[in-house]
């Protein structure tokens, strides 16, 4: 971008997948250690965020590019929604709107899932746990009867991971 000294944009999003814990400015429009103004409402029952934000005084637009904001989600449930931009304004340092473009994007909120084969067994039985739906790097420990960490996982970059143990001899009760 060139010259850029205001923003305003809505964020539109399924309230019933994620809500909003937090927007904050980027560095963008002070990268240059100018004042900024930055003004965000945000409304997790409707699904949508407004945000407005430019340079104070009378100073040049920024060109390049750089992050105007950054917005923190949390999953509220698995599914798959909208993640879209809508109402874009973007003013040069003579306040004229820029040319922009809008897009929209696709939300994927997984929910992991863990398959145990088999079911059931006796002493000496292995056991294998398969999970699916993990973020990459998440840890996952298993634990049976008295034995609180019979193994650890770190699911895999595709987030899954495969555990397998020996059912041992468990105290009674």
């Amino acid at each position: 971008v060139v010259n850029l000294f205001g923003v305003n944009i809505e964020i539109v999003f399924d309230p019933d997948l994620i809500s909003v814990i937090g927007v904050t400015e980027g560095s963008f429009l002070n990268k240059d250690d100018t004042a900024t103004l930055f003004m965000r409402t945000i409304d997790n029952t409707n699904g949508t965020i407004i945000i407005g934000m430019s340079r104070s005084g009378q100073v040049a637009g920024v060109s390049g590019s750089g992050t105007l904001c950054n917005v923190t989600f949390k999953a509220k449930a698995g599914g798959t929604g909208t993640l879209g931009l809508e109402n874009i304004s973007l003013k040069d340092s003579n306040l004229v709107k820029m040319d922009t473009i809008i897009g929209v994007g696709l939300v994927k909120i997984l929910s992991p899932t863990i398959q145990i084969t088999p079911t059931s067994g006796t002493v000496g039985t292995v056991v294998t746990i398969n999970g699916t739906d993990y973020a990459a790097g998440d840890v996952v420990t298993v634990a049976f009867g008295t034995n609180a960490g019979i193994q650890t996982a770190a699911a895999s970059q595709y987030g899954s991971f495969t555990v397998i143990w020996t059912v041992d001899t468990q105290q009674y009760g």
